[in-house]
């Protein structure tokens, strides 16, 4: 962190970040943010309950801390929550284990708001190249990264299918930069997940202008288990049959073994490798054995079908595994 950062009266950017229980990651992000080339922010954390010496840390910095009760955490309402804290002209939205890999995270996605008419921009999530992180998952670029503007018609929109439309909604909030006269006037839904791709969709569906921004990426990674797996997977059809009217074919068990064989073929001891053979077979397959069974229960009983099963098993949004 720079020591001598002061707080502008009046910042351009304010940086909402929603924490709990990151002790372990929430120093590297802050650490991060703190050394970007634009620096003309304010850092708003938005802590729903941490217990394990999160506050403790926050404190250390120069951010406000807004501290919430854990029953009122929510994807959407939370981070609606920051933008009306918020003081300046623009918000961006990162996560506390999530890092921007590298000092211009900020300015690549600020520079495309000289476009008027641009309402938001998206960065891109990457996993770092870390023993603890699955390697089959590592960052490996195969070109350089681009820039894709969309904008349609509310008309040429409609003409797309339910697949196509959310292709063009794959939103982040991992890494997103908004205008925060349109985070006002359009707030996110009061979802349990997916509340980006949701908000995107209200956006583009009406003509608005947004930006997918390769070059501003962020370190980020979540360790899965088949529980996880199992209602990440039951939230995700929910949502997406809901807000998209798209229910997704099962897909991925073709590619399981070839998966495995990459497992067996890494340059790590055997151990190592049996490990990750281990954790990709079981994610894999929970994952997809939950998706043969959701796609089922939305062929037969519909969206009320997706509904019951999320309500018991997804009361509150999935938690991934925690790493140090």
């Amino acid at each position: 962190m720079n020591p001598l950062y002061t707080v502008p009266e009046k910042p351009l950017i304010s940086i909402v970040i929603p924490v709990k229980n990151e002790k372990a990651k929430v120093a590297a992000c802050l650490d991060a943010i703190f050394s970007q080339s634009l620096l003309d922010f304010e850092i708003i954390a938005i802590d729903s309950g941490s217990t394990d010496g999160t506050l403790d840390i926050l404190r250390k910095y120069p951010i406000r801390v807004v501290e919430i009760p854990s029953s009122e955490f929510n994807h959407g309402d939370t981070r609606n929550l920051g933008a009306r804290l918020s003081r300046g002209q623009f918000v961006v939205m990162t996560v506390a284990d999530a890092r921007p890999c590298n000092e211009h995270w900020l300015a690549n996605m600020f520079r495309h708001f000289q476009d008027s008419e641009v309402l938001a921009v998206c960065g891109r999530q990457v996993v770092p190249h870390e023993p603890q992180n699955n390697p089959l998952d590592w960052f490996k670029p195969i070109s350089q990264p681009s820039s894709r503007i969309i904008q349609t018609s509310p008309a040429d929109f409609e003409k797309l299918s339910p697949g196509e439309q959310l292709g063009l909604c794959r939103w982040d909030d991992v890494t997103a930069f908004y205008r925060r006269q349109i985070l006002l006037a359009t707030p996110f839904p009061r979802v349990g997940y997916a509340e980006d791709a949701i908000w995107c969709r209200q956006i583009v569906s009406t003509g608005g202008k947004v930006v997918f921004e390769e070059a501003a990426m962020v370190w980020h990674y979540h360790l899965e288990n088949p529980s996880f797996a199992f209602k990440r997977t039951v939230t995700l059809y929910y949502h997406f049959l809901k807000y998209f009217h798209y229910l997704i074919p099962p897909s991925g068990l073709f590619r399981l073994p070839r998966m495995l064989a990459r497992c067996l073929l890494l340059p790590f001891p055997l151990k190592t490798r049996l490990h990750w053979f281990r954790y990709n077979f079981t994610n894999h397959l929970a994952a997809w054995g939950s998706s043969v069974v959701l796609w089922t229960v939305g062929k037969v009983h519909g969206l009320e079908g997706l509904r019951k099963m999320h309500e018991k098993y997804c009361a509150r949004p999935p938690q991934p595994v925690k790493t140090s």
